[in-house]
């Protein structure tokens, strides 16, 4: 295994060649130095192969890093992409940065989520670190000591983890299930739209659903993220690709850490749980509930 300051990103990329192309640009501007490129393979039609010939044409011609690309040769879904492919980065390395192809990241962003890692890690009430704040008011962090806090939710949108967080997941719904009825997690305390999703899966009525696992697993340890007070990353992928023709939110993000943000991060040496930031973080999705 790989001992190495330098944390890996893992970028997912199917067929958005200009999507993906604003992401790397991003990426090059946080300075990273490892990076892994998943390439998912095209559907069984000839625009599909088209489009992902562009994103391959494009991964190759990267010249500011070299990257780890691994192609497959058939399409096998976001799902089992992202599994394996985070799974192929811990062969080498004991924490990784995930980053899909839509998710434009702040500079700074690389700095941010390095620190959070190598700060928590080993603590085993954290499974992981996010970039993202979704928009909730400011003002609950009034008096609030810390640049990050923490919540129970799951976030995929620049997000990051270990490699003992990862392998100890279960992915299998019937033990999820068993688990439900020995537990009983206070599932809405990640926000009240959690219910919903957790119903659907474990109903087998989600397909797909990878980051629902990771948050139902979080729920049923007692885990928690680690999620900034300033948002990092925005989503660039609701017009474009898999989102075409989906209605956007109604809510919007766009990057607001500084430098100063960044080079003065303050972080607590241990959990700590803080009801007003809480019950905010809570209300954006009562909001859009």
């Amino acid at each position: 295994m790989i001992r190495s300051s330098a944390v890996p990103v893992a970028l997912f990329a199917y067929n958005r060649a200009n999507i993906l192309k604003r992401t790397l640009d991003c990426l090059k501007n946080n300075k990273i130095e490892v990076l892994y490129i998943f390439c998912d393979g095209p559907k069984d039609n000839i625009d599909d192969q088209r489009k992902v010939k562009e994103v391959r044409d494009l991964v190759a011609g990267i010249s500011w890093i070299k990257p780890n690309v691994v192609e497959q040769d058939k399409n096998i879904g976001l799902d089992d992409s992202i599994r394996k492919g985070v799974s192929h980065v811990f062969q080498e390395h004991d924490k990784v940065i995930v980053v899909e192809d839509d998710v434009q990241v702040a500079p700074g962003f690389y700095s941010y989520m390095s620190s959070c890692l190598n700060h928590f890690e080993g603590n085993k009430s954290v499974a992981g670190v996010t970039a993202l704040r979704y928009p909730f008011p400011q003002k609950v962090f009034k008096g609030y000591p810390y640049d990050v806090f923490f919540a129970p939710r799951f976030s995929s949108w620049g997000w990051g983890t270990w490699r003992d967080v990862w392998e100890k997941i279960d992915f299998n719904t019937n033990n999820l299930k068993r688990r439900i009825k020995i537990v009983k997690p206070d599932v809405v305390s990640a926000g009240v739209d959690m219910k919903g999703m957790v119903k659907e899966l474990t109903s087998g009525t989600l397909h797909g659903g990878w980051d629902i696992y990771c948050a139902l697993n979080m729920l049923l340890n007692k885990q928690y993220f680690v999620w900034p007070r300033k948002n990092m990353v925005e989503n660039g992928g609701f017009t474009d690709g898999t989102h075409a023709g989906a209605e956007p939110p109604p809510w919007s993000l766009s990057w607001e850490a500084d430098r100063k943000f960044y080079k003065n991060l303050r972080l607590p040496e241990d959990l700590i749980m803080d009801e007003k930031v809480l019950v905010g973080f809570r209300s954006f999705f009562e909001q859009i509930v």
